[in-house]
């Protein structure tokens, strides 16, 4: 994956991020990691990225590529 499409995709997902801890966690965050883990499940289920109960086990999306 070319540097551009790297860092495009880091500027979304930070991006997203910060915006759903915003709306959920509000602007003063008592528990970072707990907002932080929260935001990140979000994102990458937005991606469509399903996580089992085992952390280490995950389904990939149908349409990812490792190239």
């Amino acid at each position: 994956m070319p540097w551009e499409e790297v860092a495009k995709e880091n500027r979304e997902k930070n991006e997203f991020i910060k915006s759903y801890i915003l709306t959920h966690f509000g602007k003063s965050v008592e528990d970072e990691i707990l907002a932080m883990s929260d935001a990140l499940n979000a994102y990458y289920r937005f991606k469509g990225f399903h996580f089992e109960s085992d952390e280490e086990t995950f389904i990939l999306p149908a349409d990812y590529s490792q190239e």
